[in-house]
């Protein structure tokens, strides 16, 4: 774990903190695959993760942590997607014919 997490830091601080360049000129929208149905499948994802284990043993604690997590991951989806309403035209339709996690509920 410590050759893990010392690769990690020094591919980190090897480069710069935020990536530009061009990348940064050739992005698009991706619409296909999970995307095409959830915006954010990475949050649904680990929400499939931590739901099922709180539920089977609940406990004031583990509701605590899930109510901070939503709130933390509901902040970064606002920021996210102003990001990218800035960024690419064509992210406003997407966002109109897609669900942000849920497909239904949200």
């Amino acid at each position: 774990m410590g050759v893990q997490l010392a690769c990690l830091l020094a591919i980190v601080l090897s480069g710069p903190l935020i990536a530009t360049g061009t990348l940064a000129r050739t992005t698009h929208v991706v619409i296909s695959g999970p995307y095409r149905w959830v915006r954010h499948p990475m949050y649904a994802g680990l929400f499939l993760i931590v739901v099922p284990p709180i539920i089977a043993t609940p406990t004031w604690t583990r509701a605590a942590i899930l109510v901070l997590l939503v709130a933390d991951l509901m902040v970064k989806l606002e920021y996210e997607e102003s990001l990218l309403v800035g960024r690419f035209d064509t992210y406003r339709q997407y966002r109109e014919r897609s669900w942000r996690i849920v497909p239904y509920p949200y």
